[in-house]
């Protein structure tokens, strides 16, 4: 009898912990379907009319050209703006490009009054060199993401561009600081609803 009831014991023991296996492995694969989900929701190509418009601005002589100017993300989704660059230089040494995107200290809550703090509200991402060919342009995908906890307002990104008169060669790492400015800085308003 003493055997009979270690022998339930145990298979009791083992049930528990298979179900609890089994709990464990459906939780991991939500989160995985979830975490995949969500990356695909974000692009990662700029759209044709955003290509169409840096390149018309290039076109017409700028050197840097962003496009859309303003553009509307709610909390916790991210989306795209794009940022283009004329290489107008006349020699081989003026090939690489740095970029500079960060939200600026000055925002607005919805009344469009009220300053708000825009620490660590929005986070953007962008590769931060680029080496571009003499007489040749580049567009470049920069990514908005605001965070879920983030203030209603609007919040002004400031795109700095920077060149060193440095072969394309060397463009692989980010310089400590930038001593070429290439153009004006430029902004990208982010509304939040």
């Amino acid at each position: 009898m003493q055997k009979n009831k270690k022998a339930v014991e145990l298979s009791m023991n083992f049930l528990v912990m298979v179900i609890l296996s089994i709990v464990v492995l459906s939780m991991g694969i939500v989160f995985v379907t979830r975490l995949f989900s969500e990356a695909a929701k974000i692009p990662d190509s700029l759209n044709q009319k955003t290509e169409t418009e840096i390149a018309r601005l290039l076109s017409s002589g700028e050197r840097t050209a962003i496009y859309p100017g303003e553009i509307t993300i709610p909390r916790g989704k991210a989306d795209v703006f794009g940022l283009g660059i004329l290489n107008i230089a006349s020699d081989n040494a003026e090939k690489c490009f740095y970029v500079n995107a960060q939200v600026s200290s000055t925002a607005v809550a919805k009344d469009g009054i009220t300053p708000i703090t825009v620490t660590n509200q929005i986070e953007i991402i962008v590769k931060q060199q680029y080496a571009v060919e003499n007489k040749d342009n580049i567009k470049i995908l920069i990514l908005a993401k605001v965070k879920s906890d983030a203030d209603s307002g609007v919040y002004v990104v400031d795109v700095q561009v920077f060149r060193e008169r440095i072969t394309s060669s060397q463009c692989s790492t980010v310089p400590n600081s930038y001593t070429h400015t290439y153009s004006n800085p430029l902004k990208v308003y982010v509304k939040v609803p």
